[in-house]
């Protein structure tokens, strides 16, 4: 498993992998030199606030060539990359330059998105450990242990 995005909502994407490896998942930031290649099968994350970003398009095409299963989490499913995916998760959150109608922010360009960004993260993963069986302890088990 793997996740993909750019620009701040990268700091928010951090968290995917390490939450999902806690829960005995092990996933990886895309541009982390440790990042084993895509092969069939492997979910793909990629996160695209305005839908349209050139490098992670990019991205989402190798992906697809190696055979990996892509989900979309983006604030405008219109956008390029959203349109190419089987599964597209809209977060109708204000994003930068994006087109979509959503909640609307008085805060500065895709604050609203990442904030809800980390907030559905957050859920997934306390949802997902529940599906799975998986306790706090177990998931603390797995926490890097030498900070």
């Amino acid at each position: 498993m793997a996740v993909a995005t750019v620009e701040r909502h990268r700091h928010l994407a951090d968290w995917p992998p390490m939450r999902l490896t806690h829960l005995g998942k092990p996933t990886h930031w895309i541009w982390d030199d440790t990042t084993p290649g895509i092969a069939k099968g492997d979910l793909v994350i990629v996160v695209s606030g305005g839908g349209s970003i050139g490098h992670i398009d990019y991205v989402f095409d190798r992906a697809a060539e190696a055979g990996g299963e892509i989900a979309v989490i983006t604030g405008d499913p219109a956008g390029v990359t959203p349109k190419k995916a089987k599964l597209v998760l809209f977060l109708p959150a204000a994003v930068y330059k994006g087109k979509a109608e959503v909640v609307a922010s008085t805060q500065p360009m895709g604050n609203l998105f990442e904030q809800a960004l980390f907030i559905l993260f957050d859920q997934i993963a306390v949802a997902l450990a529940e599906r799975m069986g998986i306790s706090r302890p177990a998931m603390e088990a797995r926490h890097r242990n030498v900070e």
